[in-house]
Order: structure tokens, then C-alpha cells, then sequence
């Protein structure tokens, strides 16, 4: 049997450029479900009526606008870090504190505009989904240019597998959490799930 593939694996857990892909993709996939089926579970455990948990599923749409923000984010660099890492970090900063904040409300927290009640979870969650559509086109761009042509299927590969291991974590074990310790304290935990894609941001190549 030949050994290549323990040679990929081993090269994968000590190239750091991969190990970075891995982790940004972690950092992707974090904020999708906190958005998405966890905060429809959250209004649902509050009593929230049919329509507002319907209409919840509406906060994703930022992410059908990725052909109109990544030109400007690649256009426009920001003075500090370089143009990959200093839209990274002030994305990723923006997710942590974001989602630090939607644990700071309940689903009965409302606002009203033109004449209509709006829950504070809602309107911050769309702001989450904002930053994070930028996060993943900085992240997607950062991909094509780190990655060598012969390691671009390993590293899209370890990119959706920290993809998925965040979504399952921001997801079903969300979840579980919210059971034993509460909403709040479970999105304060999330949150700071973050801070594994702000240290490859800062500290990796």
C-alpha cells in the first residue's frame, strides 16, 4: 500500500499556509448558523410567531451580494496589515463583537420601523451576515494567491473541513449548549470561537 497519502497529511498539519486555510475556514463557517437554524431554534423556544421565524431566514441574504462587495474589497486596502490581513482582521473583529452583542438581547427585543416591530436579534443578525460574506471573500481571495497550484486541492479541502467542523459546533452543539447553559452565555461562548480565526490572522502567514 503506498504512503503518499500519510505523506499529505503529514505535510498538511506542518505547512502553516495550510494550517491557515484550515483555520480561516473555521472562522467562515462560525457565523452561518448562529444566523440561521440556531437563532430560528432560539425564536422558537421564545414563542415567536410563524412569520417572524420565517422571516428570520431572510438575514442571509447579504451573502447573494458577494459579486457586488468583492470588487470594492479588492479595490481598497486599509492602512495597516496589508490588503488580506487588514480587511480580515477588521471583519473578524466586527464578527466577535456582533455576535457578542446578539447575546446581550432576547427575541422579544424589538425595534420599530415603518410602523413595524422588528426583533434586535434580527437586525443584528443581518449585520453579521454582512461581515461575514466580506470575511469569506477576503478569505476565498487570501486562498488563491497563498496556495501553490499543487496544493490547491488539499487546501480546499481543509478549508470546507474547518468549514464544517465550525458549522457543526455554531450549529448542533450550539444547541445542546442552549439547553444546559442558556442562549445568552452560549452565544457569548461562540463568539469568542472568533478569536481561532483572528489568531491565524494575525500570527500565521
Amino acid at each position: 500500500m503506498s504512503t503518499a497519502p500519510w505523506r499529505t497529511y503529514l505535510y498538511a498539519l506542518t505547512e502553516p499556509r495550510i494550517l491557515t486555510v484550515f483555520l480561516l475556514g473555521f472562522s467562515s463557517g462560525l457565523p452561518f448558523a448562529l444566523i440561521a437554524g440556531t437563532l430560528q431554534a432560539w425564536f422558537t423556544t421564545a414563542g415567536l410567531d410563524l412569520k417572524t421565524i420565517g422571516a428570520a431566514s431572510l438575514i442571509g441574504l447579504p451573502y447573494t451580494l458577494k459579486p457586488f462587495i468583492a470588487p470594492l474589497i479588492d479595490r481598497y486596502r486599509l492602512p495597516i496589515l496589508g490588503r488580506r490581513r487588514g480587511w480580515l482582521l477588521l471583519f473578524q473583529l466586527a464578527l466577535l463583537t456582533t455576535i457578542l452583542l446578539m447575546s446581550t438581547f432576547k427575541p422579544t427585543h424589538t425595534i420599530t420601523l415603518s410602523g413595524q416591530a422588528i426583533p434586535i436579534l434580527m437586525v443584528i443578525g443581518a449585520c453579521v451576515a454582512l461581515f461575514s460574506t466580506c470575511q469569506d471573500i477576503v478569505i476565498n481571495a487570501y486562498q488563491t494567491e497563498v496556495l501553490h497550484e499543487n496544493e490547491r486541492g488539499l487546501g480546499a479541502s481543509l478549508g470546507v473541513t474547518g468549514w464544517r467542523i465550525s458549522f457543526i459546533l455554531s450549529g448542533s452543539i450550539a444547541l445542546i449548549l442552549a439547553q444546559h447553559i442558556g442562549w445568552h452565555l452560549t452565544y457569548i461562548i461562540m463568539s469568542f470561537c472568533m478569536l481561532i480565526g483572528i489568531f491565524a490572522t494575525l500570527f500565521w502567514p
